[in-house]
C-alpha cells in the first residue's frame, strides 16, 4: 500500500491549502466546478487508509452527487494503491424512511459512506462529516447540529457550497463566522477566477491532454462565464444574489432532472449563408438524420413543441415534449446558432412532419421571429400558434411552468447551460420574467435575449 502522494503534482494551491488545514470545523465558500468535492474525496481516503484513521460520512441533497463522491473516492483508492471493496448501494430503513447509501470499505476497516442530507442519517455514526452544497439542503441547521455532536469523540465537520441566495442559512452562517460569532470555524473562499489563476485550466488541459495557451485559457474563461451569464456572481464569484429574485430555484430544478434527455447543438459559421442552396439543404438534412431523427421516432404520444427564435446573436431553441398522463416529458432540445432563416424553417418542418401525433406548438413571433412563426402557423393551421411575449404573457405562463415543476410533471435535462437559462428568470415588480442582460461582454456567445 502506497501511503504518500505528492500533492503539488495532483492538486492546485487552494486544494492543498484545504488539505493542510487540520481544523475540526471548516467551511468552504466556493465557485462551481473547481474540484472542491474531488479534494475532499482524496482527504476521506487519506484519513481512512490506516487502522487508526477515521470514517468519513459525506452528505448532499443530490443522489448523483453522493454516487459521484464514492466514485471519486474509489479513484483515489486506486491511485494510492489502497485496497478497498467496490462501492455498493445499500437501502437502509430509518424512521420508516428508505435512504440510499453508497459505501466504500477500506482494508483498514474504516469506511467512506455517502448519505442523503437528512440529520437522522448521522445517528450512531462516528468520524468526519462532510456537508456538500450545503446551501441547497432542506435542513441546514438540523444537519449541522447532528454533525457537531460527532466532534465529541474526535470527529470533524466540513461544510462546502456555492451560494443560493443572501438569506439562505448557509450565507447567514458565513456572516456569523465573519462577525466573530462562530470563532472556531476556519473559512476558505475560492472564486472561479482565483481557481483559474492558480492553475485550474492548466490542470484541465493536463487531464485532457490538450495544449495550454494564454489565448485558450482566456477563451475557456469566457465560455464558462457565458454558461452562467447573469448568474455568474453567485455561481462563480461567490456573491449571493438578493433574496426573492430568482423565480426557479436550483433545488426545484434538480428534482426534475432527467439525464437521458438528448441535446442537439449545431453552429454554422458566417460563410454558411453564402453556400449553394442544395449544399445548405444537405447539411440541415444530415444534422436532422444524425442528431434528431431517432429520438422523435420514439415519440408515440401527443407531441408539443416550443420555438424561441434567434439569428446571429442569440440561439434558436426547439424544445420538444411528449404528453404522458399528467406529465410533459422533455424528449429532446435542439439549439441552433447562426442559422439562416430558410434553414431554420427547413429543420422545423422536418421535425414537425415526422412527428406521429403533433398536437400543438408555440412560436416566438417577436422581431425577426415573426416571419418564421407566421409561415409555420399557415403550414400547420390549428396546431402552431404565434406568441408575442409580454408582461401579461410572463404573468400567465411562468406560474404554470413553475407549478408543473413543483408537481414533478415537467422534466429538464441535466445540462448546466439550460439550467442556467432558468436562473435568469427573476421576480421583477411581481412578474416572473427574463431580466435585462448586463454581461454584454460575452455577446458573441450569449444564449437568449
Amino acid at each position: 500500500m502506497k501511503e504518500d502522494i505528492n500533492l503539488k503534482e495532483v492538486l492546485l494551491p487552494y486544494q492543498i491549502k484545504w488539505l493542510n488545514d487540520k481544523s475540526s470545523l471548516r467551511l468552504w465558500e466556493k465557485s462551481r466546478r473547481i474540484g472542491a468535492s474531488f479534494t475532499l474525496s482524496l482527504e476521506a481516503v487519506l484519513n481512512g487508509m490506516t487502522a487508526d484513521g477515521k470514517n468519513t460520512y459525506y452528505l448532499s441533497y443530490n443522489k448523483d452527487m453522493t454516487r459521484q463522491f464514492i466514485k471519486d473516492s474509489a479513484y483515489w483508492c486506486s491511485r494510492l494503491q489502497v485496497t478497498a471493496e467496490l462501492y455498493e448501494e445499500v437501502i437502509v430503513t430509518e424512521e420508516r424512511k428508505d435512504i440510499t447509501v453508497f459505501r466504500i470499505k477500506l482494508a483498514s476497516g474504516k469506511e467512506i459512506a455517502a448519505l442523503p442530507s437528512v440529520e437522522y442519517a448521522l445517528r450512531s455514526k462516528q468520524g468526519d462529516v462532510i456537508l456538500d452544497e450545503a446551501a441547497f439542503v432542506e435542513d441546514f441547521e438540523g444537519i449541522k447540529k447532528a454533525a457537531l455532536a460527532l466532534l465529541i469523540w474526535g470527529g470533524s465537520f466540513s461544510i462546502l457550497s456555492t451560494h443560493n441566495g443572501d438569506d439562505n442559512p448557509f450565507n447567514l452562517f458565513i456572516k456569523k463566522i465573519k462577525r466573530g460569532e462562530e470563532k472556531d470555524w476556519s473559512l476558505h473562499h475560492t472564486t472561479f477566477d482565483k481557481a483559474v489563476k492558480e492553475g485550474l485550466y492548466k490542470k484541465i488541459c493536463e487531464s485532457q491532454k490538450i495544449e495550454w495557451s494564454e489565448e485558450n485559457e482566456k477563451a475557456f474563461v469566457e465560455r464558462v462565464y457565458s454558461i452562467y451569464k447573469d448568474n455568474a456572481d453567485e455561481e462563480l464569484r461567490c456573491i449571493p444574489v438578493r433574496s426573492g429574485t430568482r423565480y426557479f430555484p436550483r433545488l426545484l430544478l434538480d428534482t426534475c432532472l432527467d439525464e437521458t434527455i438528448p441535446i442537439a447543438r449545431k453552429t454554422f459559421d458566417d460563410n454558411f449563408l453564402n453556400e449553394r442552396k442544395h449544399k445548405k439543404e444537405r447539411e440541415v438534412l444530415k444534422f436532422f438524420k444524425n442528431e434528431i431523427w431517432d429520438t422523435i421516432g420514439m415519440i408515440e404520444g401527443a407531441a408539443f413543441f416550443g420555438f424561441d427564435f434567434g439569428r446571429s446573436g442569440d440561439l434558436s431553441v426547439i424544445w420538444l415534449l411528449e404528453k404522458c398522463g399528467e406529465e410533459l416529458l422533455t424528449r429532446i432540445i435542439i439549439e441552433l446558432r447562426n442559422w439562416p432563416f430558410d434553414e431554420q424553417y427547413q429543420l422545423l418542418t422536418l421535425i414537425l412532419d415526422n412527428l406521429k401525433s403533433l398536437k400543438g406548438g408555440k412560436c416566438d413571433a417577436r422581431g425577426n421571429g415573426q416571419m418564421l412563426a407566421e409561415r409555420l402557423e399557415l403550414d400547420y393551421p390549428g396546431i402552431v400558434e404565434q406568441v408575442m411575449i409580454s408582461n401579461a404573457w410572463y404573468a400567465r405562463m411562468m406560474p404554470l411552468l413553475k407549478s408543473s415543476l413543483e408537481e414533478k410533471n415537467f422534466t429538464v435535462p441535466s445540462d448546466e447551460y439550460i439550467l442556467s437559462d432558468f436562473s435568469v428568470v427573476q421576480l421583477i415588480k411581481g412578474i416572473p420574467k427574463i431580466a435585462e442582460r448586463t454581461n454584454e461582454g460575452v455577446r458573441k456567445t450569449q444564449r437568449h435575449g
